[in-house]
């Protein structure tokens, strides 16, 4: 992590066995199904994340013997943590290595930048998995000084690399509607740039979600876990819960009993 952040590397890669490796040996030929995020901790909803973006990559390959499923993080995440320090970084990794994904570390802010990145590698293709609101938000014009004619060229950077963007739906309260592709509300300058995106299968919604898992958001869980609040152990996955237990991680209370 210190490589990275003192930017001798872009990016540096944790195996499911907690190894580190060099990110072209692990990732060479190989077919990437990234989930990018701050994993403070990680949820059931990262989880169906990462689920439904390898039923997608199976009904499109058949198998998944050249898939790595990595998840990644960005130091610009990172240091939006205001209590982030090494020690932090290493029990998200350790986390997400004993789920069996393989953990990167990378300076790439951008989606381009991370695509580019990967590409570098030379891998057989590249899935990013984002929920609908990264959609909302590169698609705000406000990012784009020149205005559309920037965001086509920030696309053309990722999609000439055999990537797609898998997009996962959001449903804010269970009474609202689910929120994909087909409903989101894209500015009319932009709009035609969206739906040649996802005609042409470069912008693909995540199909076979698990409704129950929608209304977990991490913030939510973090502040249950500090304030010994019940009922977070099941918006996480049971080895998740245990982990977080034994080590005592992200403020569980010091007089709550541990896991052993």
């Amino acid at each position: 992590m210190q490589l990275v952040k003192k930017r001798y590397t872009d990016g540096t890669i944790f195996g499911a066995d907690k190894d580190a490796y060099q990110p072209k040996d692990l990732l060479y030929k190989k077919n990437i199904l990234c989930l990018r995020g701050r994993f403070r901790p990680v949820t059931k909803v990262n989880e169906d994340m990462m689920r439904c973006g390898m039923e997608y990559f199976k009904s499109q390959q058949g198998d998944t013997d050249d898939l790595v499923l990595l998840a990644e993080i960005t130091l610009n995440n990172l240091s939006g943590d205001g209590d982030f320090d090494t020690k932090d970084f290493l029990d998200r990794a350790d986390i997400l290595c004993s789920l069996g994904y393989t953990v990167m570390v990378s300076n790439c802010h951008k989606h381009d930048v991370l695509v580019n990145y990967l590409d570098r590698c030379k891998p057989q293709s590249i899935g990013i998995i984002l929920g609908i609101l990264n959609i909302v938000e590169l698609f705000n014009e406000k990012y784009y000084k020149t205005g559309p004619g920037e965001l086509l060229h920030y696309f053309g950077e990722i999609f000439m690399r055999n990537a797609q963007m898998l997009v996962y739906p959001y449903q804010p309260e269970k009474d609202k509607p689910v929120i994909t592709t087909e409903n989101l509300k894209i500015p009319e300058s932009l709009k035609h740039l969206f739906i040649h995106l996802c005609q042409n299968g470069f912008l693909v919604d995540l199909k076979g979600y698990n409704k129950d898992v929608m209304q977990i958001f991490s913030p939510k869980v973090i502040q249950m876990i500090k304030s010994g609040e019940k009922g977070w152990e099941q918006m996480v996955p049971d080895t998740v819960a245990d982990i977080v237990k034994q080590k005592r991680l992200f403020g569980y209370p010091e007089e709550a009993p541990a896991v052993k």
